[in-house]
């Protein structure tokens, strides 16, 4: 599919990637588009969630930027990664760049292609996978919404992840979830939910509905009319109608081992080890369904960090440090330094440019609570002006862990070089070269305290 033509109606902060104004699906506040990588070179998912509400705005860093940092944390093969995110304050929209997962949900794929045992067996062996692994994280990482419509699947239908993790926890062993409302959707809850404390286990009851969906292609509890009809149903232990239809004795054993009481219900791990989860031909475990576009561009991305783009910058130099984006590194060639500031040479991977990496450290608590209202504002000026007279700033960020202040600015490497030179012949040129000197030492000398 030729992804070039298209019209590209916006790009990240970074300029890595772009998104098209084709759209995979929507929400109540969330709508999904195509976009591109053009560092990787591979397509992704451009997902917006719009705030139009003060006090919903108020809630992104505590809520949804955690959802977006906790898919940047995890590396699994069953887990969908997300590989930025960023608030639009102005627009009241928070923004994530996600695995593009073209065929939707295993829901819509379901609905549209045929299935089988052989399928749901590999399907619901590699979710048994992925939710191992949050169970087995430290803290343990509770999905609490899992069902066909949160498990993604590649376009083979062969290889299935997890993904929405909107209303996840992080739990420690022996701990339990406390909350006052009962969160997720309710014909996939546990008992346990209602009463306001639950562990990793609702995940498991989850995945018996999940594979009960899978089996009969009806959401549990299709006889309800109502949340409340659904709830008491599930509070007083009666099981979905749809239950009878599962004739697959084994099938029907799991799905029930599932929705047992906590105290008795199965982990991931015991349940993977049921035959019914054994790996088979028709399965896509991660030698048979591992996209080989990621794996290069995965592939090409360590390599970078382990050596050197090396492409117009004439040597092999190692790179040190990367971007929050993975657009610009940087090498530990330094250009110069001050009190508190540091510049060195750097790579923009996808304009093949070299760059000037400066970083501004600092050091006490006190000033590091200045940077939003004085270097911010720096960095926002040079990004807005747009002129060959005047410096540009491709991007910045604050590293809050070493309270360090990243810009990513031209690079004039010449300039300390021209500076001396100036400096040098000066005493024997006329007055008026004097003045001009002196002039475009003041120019120079504003370039190289903004990164050249």
């Amino acid at each position: 599919m030729a992804y070039g033509l298209r019209k590209v109606v916006e790009k990240s902060p970074c300029g890595r990637y772009i998104r098209y104004n084709e759209m995979l699906g929507s929400g109540a506040s969330k709508e999904v588009y195509i976009g591109y990588d053009r560092l990787d070179k591979i397509k992704i998912a451009w997902n917006k969630i719009v705030f139009l509400r003060e006090d919903e705005a108020s809630k992104i860093p505590e809520k949804l930027f955690v959802e977006a940092l906790l898919l940047k944390s995890l590396n699994s093969e069953k887990v969908m990664k997300c590989f930025s995110c960023w608030l639009n304050s102005s627009a009241k929209e928070l923004n994530m760049i996600t695995e593009l997962f073209p065929a939707g949900s295993l829901k819509k794929y379901m609905s549209k292609f045929d299935k089988d045992m052989t399928s749901i067996g590999n399907w619901s062996r590699q979710i048994l996978e992925g939710l191992s692994f949050l169970h087995s994280q430290s803290p343990k990482i509770v999905h609490r919404d899992i069902k066909c419509d949160n498990v993604f699947v590649d376009n083979s239908g062969r290889r299935v992840i997890l993904g929405d993790f909107g209303l996840a926890v992080r739990v420690m062993e022996g701990n339990l979830v406390i909350e006052k409302e009962p969160k997720g959707t309710p014909a996939f809850m546990a008992p346990e939910c209602y009463d306001g404390e639950h562990n990793e286990l609702v995940d498991m009851y989850s995945f018996g509905m999940c594979l009960l969906e899978m089996v009969t292609g009806e959401y549990p509890y299709m006889e309800c009319s109502s949340g409340i009809q659904i709830f008491k149903k599930v509070y007083t232990g009666v099981k979905p109608a749809s239950l009878d239809k599962v004739k697959d004795s084994k099938v029907k054993g799991i799905i029930e081992r599932c929705l047992l009481p906590m105290s008795l219900r199965p982990s991931a791990e015991e349940l993977l080890k049921d035959p019914f989860f054994s790996y088979n031909g028709g399965s896509s475990t991660l030698e048979a369904c591992a996209s080989p576009a990621n794996d290069v561009a995965r592939a090409a991305d360590d390599m970078a960090v382990a050596t050197d783009v090396a492409t117009d910058m004439g040597e092999l130099r190692k790179v040190v440090e990367k971007s929050p984006c993975g657009r610009y590194i940087r090498y530990n060639d330094m250009l110069g330094r001050g009190a508190s500031k540091e510049v060195y040479i750097g790579y923009d991977q996808v304009d093949k440019i070299k760059i000037a990496w400066k970083k501004i450290d600092f050091l006490g608590e006190d000033e590091a609570s200045k940077i939003p209202e004085k270097l911010f504002d720096e960095a926002l000026l040079l990004k807005s002006l747009d002129h060959q007279k005047v410096m540009k700033c491709f991007y910045y960020w604050f590293d809050s862990n070493s309270k360090v202040l990243n810009m990513v600015t031209e690079l004039f490497p010449a300039a300390r070089a021209l500076r001396s030179s100036i400096e040098t012949s000066s005493a024997t040129m006329s007055s008026s070269i004097i003045v001009g000197g002196a002039l475009l030492l003041e120019i120079l000398d504003w370039q190289l305290s903004y990164g050249g």
